[in-house]
C-alpha cells in the first residue's frame, strides 16, 4: 500500500490517497481482494481517498494476455 497526502491533510481524510497494489501470493498485510495474481504483482489494484479506503473502492484489473 502506498499513501500520498496533500498539505494540511491529517492522513485519514479526503486529502490522502491510498493506492493498493496487487500481491502475487496473497500473503502479507492489507492485500484484501488484490492478491493471487503473480503476473500483476506490484501493479495498482485500487485507489481511494483515505476516508473511503475501508468502504468501497474501484478495482483496476489488467487485461489477461
Amino acid at each position: 500500500m502506498i499513501t500520498e497526502s496533500a498539505p494540511l491533510s491529517n492522513g485519514t481524510d479526503g486529502g490522502t490517497t491510498v493506492h493498493r497494489l496487487w500481491s502475487a501470493t496473497g500473503t502479507g498485510t492489507d492485500t484484501g481482494t488484490c492478491k493471487g495474481r503473480p503476473e500483476w504483482a506490484d501493479l495498482t489494484c485500487s485507489n481511494a481517498t483515505a476516508e473511503t479506503s475501508s468502504a468501497g473502492t474501484a478495482t483496476i484489473e489488467a487485461e489477461d494476455s
